[in-house]
């Protein structure tokens, strides 16, 4: 059994100890009305027909665009944590029943909130912030470096997973753009530019061959890159997907490291 399998099982039986739970809630709060409990339950059907989604489709497939698979999967997740955010607080205004006192009701409304809050918060980030672009800049400093790399520049940028942005090249584009104005001396792209295979990587070929620095752009692969995640009917099909993903970042000028050390390390302003 893969270990992915077991973390399913425990998280599928975690989400359903939380509904359960809240369902109770719900009936022992308005014990004479129906609609509270059926409106959940056929909430909690229709969020349990999306892990269904996922679970159900050939998500490791060849060619299978897992763009929708992953939406519906992020679905899941963020109303469970909302609802494991109730959950806790509701529990913690159960805590006067030890005494046989009446239940602290304010923490339920603090629970709902809570959750309100926590699930508007993943969907911001998954909506807008996704699209914003982040720079840090570190400056480093080493008595082993010669004078000659005083004020060198470097932009490292990494984990591009081109393919959740299937064939919408704008968001590339405008990384493409944010990193040349730095106006780096190199760069470095540290792995998994496709979430895949290589095929993703088609639309945005164009767009980051305009990535330039006087010293070049080097990459390596990440383990997205390497097809592990894709079940390959033949190896060879991983063989070449592979080297058709390091060909194409040759073929927009980048240098792809593939366990050697680039003559340029010891050239550089030296």
């Amino acid at each position: 059994m893969r270990i992915p399998l077991i973390m399913a099982l425990v998280v599928g039986l975690f989400a359903i100890l939380i509904d359960a739970f809240i369902y109770y809630d719900i009936k022992r709060l308005w014990p004479k009305k129906k609609w509270p409990d059926v409106v959940y339950g056929i909430s909690s059907v229709l969020c349990w027909a999306l892990i269904l989604v996922v679970v159900l489709l050939p998500y490791r497939s060849s060619g299978q665009n897992i763009v929708g698979i992953m939406w519906c999967l992020f679905t899941f997740i963020t109303i469970y944590a909302a609802k494991c955010v109730y959950a806790i607080w509701a529990l913690f205004g159960m805590v006067p029943k030890i005494w046989k006192l009446s239940d602290w009701r304010l923490c339920r409304w603090v629970g709902l909130l809570s959750g309100i809050l926590v699930l508007c918060t993943l969907w911001w980030g998954a909506m807008v912030t996704r699209h914003k672009i982040e720079v840090v800049k570190v400056t480093f400093t080493s008595g082993r470096l010669p004078e000659a790399f005083e004020g060198f520049r470097i932009a490292q940028i990494s984990d591009l997973h081109v393919g959740t942005w299937g064939e919408d090249t704008r968001f590339i584009s405008r990384l493409v753009d944010s990193v040349n104005a730095y106006h780096p001396d190199i760069i470095l792209f540290t792995g998994d530019i496709v979430n895949r295979e290589t095929s993703e990587l088609a639309p945005f070929l164009s767009t980051l061959s305009r990535l330039k620095a006087p010293y070049g752009v080097y990459s390596v692969l990440g383990n997205h890159d390497y097809g592990d995640y894709v079940d390959w009917k033949h190896s060879s099909e991983r063989e070449i997907n592979n080297s058709l993903l390091a060909a194409w970042e040759r073929q927009i000028g980048w240098k792809v490291l593939d366990n050697n050390v680039p003559q340029i390390l010891f050239a550089v302003k030296c």
